[in-house]
């Protein structure tokens, strides 16, 4: 571990014998050690620059006075993005400063200048790293496709703050269903209703099948594939389907394997079972081989097994 020089510390800590700035910043003092430098040293940039690089924080480093420095910003935003917010307005105008801040801390967009939410570079910067900055961007930049496409990729919810005109582009909407299934939520009606579109949603999140048009949650083969996804699809199929033998076999068996993880526990494959067994319809069940809960106490402990009370439906698969 590295120790001042002697002559620059007291029993306590303090510093006593240091004469420059250059000479206390070397030490590379925190914001909890800057108070035992002397006061007119503490005002000085460099031993302020030093702080500022081990991380500590400008409202409590920076005095007022100082927080019109760019010099200090720039060391500030390094570590910081969102340190920029203490610094002064005038700072804040440097493009350069404010791209390097939200290119840290994307969220920045909310306290910079507004008129740098009409710039495809500072936006851009936001949201290769937080597709959903895009909700800050000026209305205009929200109908550029290659800053949008930028977005989606990183985040395909960010589709939510794309143009009308962009949620409708096929494209465009791809790309975010291949980042997030549920983005379908906000593609133009006539991609939720195109089969290619609602089958890329469902192989990243069959739950996405929610969000499709009416017409393919009554499509039994997408159904049947968004099941093999993720069981609770089930409880978006239209009601025709969720009283099919086979489309209820199908969840059933799916379910039997909870989310499909090596970690999961009996408790979990029980409480998806339950979960698909709460949308079959009660004429249906006569249908089914009825399994009592009890299937699943045994591995359970018995802490645990009072807490799985349902009744689940098995198929016989």
């Amino acid at each position: 571990m590295f120790q001042p020089p002697q002559r620059c510390t007291n029993a306590t800590g303090g510093v006593t014998g240091c004469t420059n700035a250059l000479e206390v910043g070397a030490l590379g003092w925190s914001q909890h050690q800057l108070r035992y430098v002397p006061e007119d040293l503490r005002e000085q940039i460099d031993i302020i620059e030093a702080a500022l690089q081990q991380g500590g924080s400008v409202s409590r480093v920076v005095p007022e006075h100082r927080r019109g420095d760019a010099r200090l910003a720039q060391a500030a935003v390094k570590l910081d993005g969102s340190a920029l917010r203490y610094f002064d307005a005038e700072v804040m105008e440097d493009k350069d400063l404010v791209m390097k801040a939200v290119k840290q801390y994307p969220d920045a967009l909310e306290f910079i200048p507004k008129h740098f939410l009409k710039d495809p570079d500072v936006i851009r910067c936001a949201v290769e790293s937080d597709g959903t900055c895009l909700s800050y961007a000026h209305e205009d930049l929200r109908g550029d496709v290659d800053l949008v496409f930028a977005a989606v990729q990183q985040e395909g919810m960010a589709l939510e703050y794309a143009s009308e005109e962009l949620q409708a582009d096929r494209r465009l909407v791809l790309a975010a269903l291949r980042a997030d299934g549920s983005a379908l939520q906000f593609a133009g009606d006539a991609l939720r209703e195109d089969e290619e579109v609602v089958y890329a949603a469902l192989r990243s999140d069959g739950l996405a099948l929610e969000f499709a048009h009416p017409s393919k949650r009554s499509d039994k083969e997408l159904l049947l594939f968004a099941i093999r996804k993720d069981p609770r699809a089930f409880e978006h199929a239209a009601p025709e389907l969720r009283a099919d033998v086979e489309v209820v076999r199908a969840a059933v068996a799916r379910a039997s394997m909870g989310h499909g993880r090596a970690s999961d526990q009996p408790e979990d494959k029980a409480g998806m079972l339950a979960l698909v067994a709460s949308h079959v319809p009660e004429e249906l069940i006569d249908e089914l081989d009825p399994v009592s809960a009890n299937r699943y106490r045994d591995a359970l402990s018995e802490d645990e097994a009072g807490e799985v009370e349902v009744t689940i439906w098995h198929a016989g698969l």
